[in-house]
């Protein structure tokens, strides 16, 4: 059994929410994000017309992946289009392992 990685936290989050609600969400996930372990990935999803995948936690340039709502997308489109597409020789893709 390979150990266990670092604590993983992911946040989707209704755009088309009323703004007041939008704002206290926005409070209440800085409040948790404090509370979160420093080992802690936790990563981003939007979503209203369109889906958005954003990449935190990295100092340089934020990347953040948008899926039109209305065009269809298969698993492997999805996969590939966020960098997670397994490669030829079977070896996912994605980040590289710590």
């Amino acid at each position: 059994v390979p150990p266990a990685g670092p604590p993983a936290f992911v946040f989707c989050i209704d755009t088309c929410a009323p703004v007041e609600e939008l704002t206290e969400l926005a409070d209440s996930i800085q409040q948790i994000l404090n509370l979160l372990p420093e080992d802690s990935l936790v990563g981003l999803i939007t979503f209203g017309t369109n889906v958005q995948v954003h990449e935190i936690g990295f100092g340089g340039l934020p990347k953040a992946y948008v899926i039109r709502g209305n065009k269809e997308y298969g698993t492997a489109k999805v996969s590939q289009l966020l960098g997670c597409a397994p490669v030829a020789g079977g070896k996912g893709g994605g980040a590289p392992p710590p």
